[in-house]
């Protein structure tokens, strides 16, 4: 979760269905914060996008998960974020093929188990 938005301490994320999947609203109330989730995001929107085998993210928990897993889900999906005023909006859209209740399902029960430092609302 080095890499998750959502991990930041002082970030709050909400989660909202969107036609094809999901809108996940991670925000914080700290300036600098919201600055990294910016960053943060750019790197998960980018992961998507070919560039090279340095840069390869498979989405398939290969760190050791210890403080829980990312609610961005990468396998099966497409992403895009937008920054908001005090964070980002990340969408998370199924791919063809691929279930979009059960991505709904995956990133709702990975919101619901981030760690308790970080803030739910």
């Amino acid at each position: 979760m080095a890499n998750c938005p959502s991990a930041l301490p002082t970030a709050i994320t909400r989660v909202e269905d969107v036609p094809g999947g999901v809108a996940l609203l991670i925000t914080s109330p700290e300036p600098e914060t919201q600055q990294v989730l910016r960053l943060l995001a750019d790197r998960h929107e980018r992961a998507g996008k070919p560039q090279g085998p340095s840069s390869t993210h498979t989405g398939m928990h290969g760190g050791p998960g210890t403080i829980g897993h990312c609610p961005i889900v990468h396998i099966g999906t497409h992403v895009s974020y937008v920054g908001i005023a005090d964070g980002v909006r990340v969408e998370v859209r199924i791919l063809p093929g691929h279930d979009v209740d059960a991505l709904r399902r995956e990133i709702y029960a990975r919101v619901v188990h981030l760690p308790e430092w970080v803030a739910k609302k």
